[in-house]
């Protein structure tokens, strides 16, 4: 599927008929989910140990959120940082990567490069899920909300995005604390310091405000009651703050999307979001990131495969416009939206997808240590001023300076040292003889040294020279060589 869908621009048939059930209009009168009393018995100062509650989700390292609706674990997770860097988390194996991200590559270049700034391993912190929520305080001001969703704890990390290799970007804890909804809950940095917590399973959310006067021992979430609670029918999975208050909201089961505006007037039982403002259709399964600048990096989480692509913003929820149409009118206008009809509203733009790339291959050009090595990789080039391999195209590579970049062919080696005959004429210094099975050194007319009868630079023999210039040809079934 993600071969079918990732890289293509319009892919509204890749979803097929199943998906137009609209969610429920969010503009319903909502109900009460959240009883003060269970709310206060939840509070900091909680021993963890003795009060969990007994009917809260546990899951497990293969949880599926697609299946279930609840606190997901994906195989690769990308956080964004601000500042151009992205955190690259593996809750199976707790591996973690930060990357200064590559904004708007060549097609031949990953949004997020082959070599990683910093990596490491949080052993403690397996399973755990992260959420960067911004910068403040003392430099480096960058925190990070560490929470495991199986126990409903939580831990606010001076974070440092900035760190340099060798160095662990968990600094310090500023502060701690627990909440039921963690177990169960989506979670949502809102900017300005607000978190959104979502269960698409029963559509109840809380929004909290986090307290920046840290390190602090009193509960970073606040007030002791939620700022906003209810119910909101029709979101999903994945809620994605994407700025300007505005989020985007996506189905990865259909691949379905919504944008809606968060209004930040709203508190206590009452509705935080207008919309949707528009609605459209994208690849299914994958899992959204925003990296700022209207980008979006789009990631298969299975396999760590990634595209970026950019959106231009729907038009703004206008009161006073809104208030002119008639109850009739704006239900059509809505539905109209759910139902993909009217003018059609692209999240991509023309250019579409681009810095394709892999998690979990990203680093293939890497693990070579000579040029040769290094030129059999795709998408790989030497660079003879460092004598490492990196991911580039044949102008240069992708995520440095290199004053002998060699992405086609070794300059320094020696023509004999190429193995196969198509490795020797790939070399434009060397040409393939076919009377001692040897690749030398020579031009157009004929080799530098010595005399070869059948000397060719274009071509190899027919049947021979691909199974090692030592070697036998290669056999053939039935003994036929197809022309």
């Amino acid at each position: 599927m993600f071969a079918c869908c990732l890289f293509a621009v319009a892919l509204q048939g890749c979803v097929g008929k199943a998906v137009i059930d609209p969610p429920a209009v969010l503009r319903d009168t909502p109900s009460d989910v959240f009883i003060k009393e269970r709310l206060k018995s939840h509070r900091g100062d909680v021993d963890f140990s003795e009060v969990i509650p007994a009917n809260a989700r546990r899951p497990q390292p293969d949880y599926d959120n697609y299946k279930y609706g609840g606190v997901n674990f994906y195989e690769h997770e990308v956080v964004y940082l601000e500042g151009n860097m992205v955190l690259v988390w593996k809750p199976r194996t707790a591996e973690y990567a930060l990357y200064n991200l590559n904004r708007h590559p060549d097609n031949n270049c990953p949004a997020v490069p082959e070599r990683p700034v910093v990596t490491g391993k949080w052993e403690s912190r397996k399973f755990h899920k992260f959420l960067y929520i911004g910068c403040g305080g003392a430099a480096p001001g960058g925190k990070m909300f560490d929470y495991n969703p199986a126990e409903g704890t939580y831990e606010i990390w001076r974070f440092n995005h900035k760190a340099e290799a060798g160095t662990d970007p968990m600094i310090e804890v500023l502060s701690k604390g627990f909440r039921r909804e963690v177990m169960n809950f989506y979670p949502t940095y809102l900017n300005e310091d607000e978190l959104f917590l979502y269960e698409s399973n029963t559509g109840a959310f809380s929004i909290y405000y986090i307290n920046n006067q840290l390190p602090s021992q009193v509960d970073p979430l606040q007030p002791p009651e939620p700022l906003v609670y209810g119910k909101l029918q029709g979101l999903h999975e994945q809620i994605i703050y994407v700025g300007q208050n505005m989020i985007l909201d996506y189905d990865p089961q259909f691949g379905r999307y919504w944008f809606y505006m968060y209004d930040r007037t709203s508190v206590e039982n009452s509705i935080p979001v207008i919309g949707p403002l528009s609605s459209g259709v994208i690849e299914k399964g994958m899992v959204l990131s925003y990296i700022a600048d209207d980008s979006l990096l789009m990631m298969d989480p299975e396999t760590g495969k990634f595209a970026v692509f950019d959106f231009v913003r729907p038009a703004k929820y206008d009161a006073f416009v809104d208030e002119q149409k008639t109850p009739e009118q704006r239900d059509r206008d809505r539905f109209d939206i759910v139902q993909l009809k009217g003018p059609a509203f692209q999240i991509k733009k023309e250019q579409g997808n681009y810095g394709f790339g892999s998690i979990e291959d990203g680093n293939h050009c890497s693990t070579s240590d000579s040029c040769k090595s290094c030129l059999k990789r795709p998408g790989c080039g030497w660079c003879d001023t460092s004598s490492e391999c990196y991911r580039g195209s044949t102008v240069e590579p992708c995520s440095t300076n290199c004053t002998s970049w060699q992405p086609v062919f070794c300059e320094a080696e020696p023509c004999s040292s190429h193995s196969t005959c198509s490795d020797c004429l790939s070399d434009p210094f060397c040409g393939f003889c076919p009377d001692t099975m040897s690749c030398v050194e020579g031009t157009m007319s004929g080799p530098l040294f010595g005399a070869c009868e059948g000397w060719s630079k274009l071509s190899c023999p027919l049947g021979g020279g691909e199974a090692g210039l030592d070697g036998p040809a290669p056999c053939v079934e039935g003994g036929l060589i197809s022309l």
